[in-house]
């Protein structure tokens, strides 16, 4: 018997789907029952989404990094609950021509899950040098900086009015919004940083296109990805750039290898280990609009360490 949630998720598949239309027959396959995730105690059992499903497999690697530098999927899901939408289903609503269809999308996650990890953990570190705020202007001057010395194109890159900081009263806290920014292969996404307290917080990665009439549309009615983070590791020296793109890079690109071949997943839980000083935990969400910046937290399944 298929859940509530499930036939929620498909009364919204198929709406999208009036304006979009795809074929149909791929659905037959992606009304997947997976078996919960294992859990060790009937507290975790409770408090544990039924869409959990472990999976504990090591992230293809794709571009070489250093030793000790790895990561590993921990949890997908068979749908997406909070949106009721499939990551490859979200990929044939941006590309619906596309062979993969989720390449061109992967490119600008790998893009986000790079700045989470380079943003993050520079802001902290500079509030470690003396306050416990980043000075604004050298942590945009070192995004900037960053950024073109790869030689990757963005529009703006400018600070958002903190609302994080008004719900828990975080001085730390702070929100940060890269407009138009193009991966290193060309591709264009929004990306939108929100450091809330402590080590935690999310990434929104818009994805640009254009209205009938030629106008480039923004996130206000395009399709998005969120990636909620907690960074629970993070070291106090230098960091490998290139390992962090790297590293970025696999991450998505086994997401879109993923997503192409199960087209019944919706989370991503991801665990980054950067050596023996860094580690994060990622979870990458699809939603088809209407996104806000709630955290979802990449523990929901099960505590990663």
């Amino acid at each position: 018997m298929k859940s509530n949630s499930f036939l929620r998720s498909l009364t919204l598949l198929n709406a999208l789907a009036a304006a979009n239309p795809v074929t149909y027959a791929e659905l037959e396959r992606y009304t997947v029952d997976w078996e919960p995730t294992k859990t060790s105690s009937a507290l975790e059992a409770r408090d544990t989404p039924d869409w959990c499903h472990g999976v504990n497999a090591a992230v293809a690697v794709f571009k070489e990094l250093p030793a000790d530098w790895k990561s590993d999927i921990i949890s997908v899901s068979a749908l997406s609950g909070a949106s009721g939408v499939f990551g490859y289903y979200l990929c044939k609503l941006v590309h619906p021509t596309g062979n993969p269809p989720c390449e061109d999308v992967a490119k600008p996650i790998a893009a986000g899950v790079a700045f989470i990890m380079l943003a993050v953990r520079e802001y902290k570190k500079m509030g470690r040098q003396g306050t416990r705020v980043a000075p604004r202007e050298d942590f945009v001057m070192f995004l900037e900086g960053h950024l073109r010395s790869r030689n990757i194109e963005f529009e703006s890159i400018d600070f958002l009015p903190l609302a994080a900081r008004a719900l828990d009263d975080d001085p730390s806290a702070a929100s940060i919004r890269v407009l138009g920014l193009r991966d290193e292969s060309g591709v264009a996404a929004d990306h939108e940083l929100s450091m809330g307290s402590g080590d935690m917080g999310t990434h929104t990665v818009s994805l640009l296109s254009r209205s009938e009439d030629g106008v480039l549309d923004r996130r206000a009615g395009g399709p998005q990805f969120k990636i909620s983070y907690d960074y629970f590791k993070m070291g106090v020296g230098s960091i490998d750039h290139d390992a962090v793109h790297n590293i970025g890079f696999n991450i998505a690109k086994d997401w879109e290898k993923n997503m192409d071949k199960h087209h019944d997943w919706g989370h991503y839980i991801v665990k980054a280990d950067m050596g023996k000083t860094d580690s994060i935990a990622l979870h990458i969400i699809p939603e088809s609009g209407n996104f806000n910046q709630d955290f979802e937290s990449p523990h929901v399944c099960k505590k990663i360490t």
